[in-house]
């Protein structure tokens, strides 16, 4: 079965019980924090730039990253279609204490036939 850890930009921990070796990652950005709002332009690059930064320790750690821009995804729900085309059949995340955000990922990961696994805030 081939497996995927969620990031999304307010779950940069510095150990994230979900992130496993054999496990890719993939760091999103998703529009609830992107776009969806007029958001400072200083925090987006904040956000844009810590994301980079945990996409290179992550790499640095020899582990399989996928960046997904806020332009490759309309809605939060699109990132299930990008797991599907990347085989994935079960998604790790930290609960992202967001009922929006939970709603319209798990909702599209369970139409797109995705397991999913929701572990606890590690903070």
């Amino acid at each position: 079965m081939s497996e995927a850890t969620l990031v999304y930009p307010h779950q940069l921990f510095q150990s994230n019980p979900a992130i496993k070796k054999g496990r890719d990652v993939y760091l999103i950005e998703d529009p609830l924090f992107f776009s969806q709002y007029r958001f400072h332009r200083q925090k987006l690059m904040l956000h844009r730039a810590s994301m980079k930064r945990y996409e290179s320790d992550l790499k640095r750690r020899k582990l399989t990253t996928h960046y997904i821009d806020r332009a490759q995804i309309r809605i939060s729900s699109d990132i299930a279609v990008i797991l599907g085309k990347g085989g994935i059949q079960k998604a790790h995340w930290i609960d992202p204490e967001d009922n929006y955000l939970q709603r319209r990922v798990q909702t599209a990961l369970s139409a797109n036939r995705i397991q999913t696994s929701t572990l606890n805030n590690p903070n």
